[in-house]
């Protein structure tokens, strides 16, 4: 298993009035569900920079309130192409990554993991150990994160049904034990089953808004040293690392403080 290097992280937010709009059917007014998009990204946003190896982190958006968040969470705002979509945002953000960053890693991931602990990241880029490789969602069928080892392209294929197109695209799927690292949120019921795990500002807008109340009891994290099988993709250890988190600051619940 090769060794963990620097690594630069993209992810990619649409404008605000347009984000989450399955979440956004359970309320009438979008001001919460923008103030919740911006608080899961920038718990996402801690929990990435927390990692040791990671040099910095790409917000790519059309919305200058999403840049400018992603500024104050210490990420750069990257304006996206016009006509873009997702796949193309996140070429665009590796690619001003790189520029940034020659000869580094670079980390597709999304915006929407509040749940996300700094170990689980490290263990995914440990396991990765130099390949090109994807963790899927909690289903199984989509994506959360994908690698690209310096030299190699990202070509993401995010979208429904991205897991397989990630795996025929070559990318090994790692599907280890970590479930804020594969805890997307598009629904209320999402946010309820990381309820005991959410980072410090998506846990505060969730209390002032009331977004994801009444929703499916939250569900346990998994035991470390579990695993997670998955079909055609390896099973990890939830505890399996090889990179260091900056110390202080994994804590069970990050972003707590």
């Amino acid at each position: 298993m090769g060794s963990v290097t620097d690594v630069v992280a993209v992810t990619a937010v649409k404008s605000l009035p347009a984000a989450k709009s399955r979440l956004a059917r359970d309320h009438d007014d979008p001001g919460t569900v923008a103030d919740l998009v911006l608080a899961m990204l920038a718990d996402t946003v801690a929990a990435i920079r927390a990692v040791d190896v990671v040099r910095a982190v790409y917000v790519v958006s059309p919305d200058p309130d999403v840049r400018a968040a992603a500024h104050r969470s210490g990420a750069v705002g990257v304006r996206e192409p016009d006509g873009g979509g997702l796949n193309p945002a996140l070429v665009a953000g590796a690619a001003a990554a790189s520029a940034a960053h020659p000869g580094a890693d670079v980390l597709a991931i999304q915006p929407d993991l509040p749940g996300l602990q700094p170990a689980e990241l490290t263990a995914f880029l440990a396991a990765a150990g130099g390949r090109r490789a994807f963790v899927p969602d909690r289903q199984g069928t989509g994506t959360a994160a994908l690698l690209a080892p310096r030299g190699s392209r990202l070509d993401p294929r995010f979208g429904v049904g991205s897991s397989a197109r990630h795996q025929d695209s070559g990318a090994v799927m790692l599907a280890g034990a970590w479930p804020g690292l594969r805890g997307d949120v598009d629904t209320a019921a999402d946010l309820a089953d990381i309820a005991d795990r959410l980072g410090a500002r998506t846990a505060a807008a969730v209390r002032s808004n009331g977004v994801g109340t009444g929703a499916a009891d939250a569900a346990g994290a998994t035991a470390p040293g579990d695993t997670v099988p998955a079909a055609r993709g390896e099973a990890v250890s939830a505890t399996s690392t090889a990179c260091v988190v900056r110390s202080g600051r994994v804590r069970p619940e990050h972003g707590t403080e």
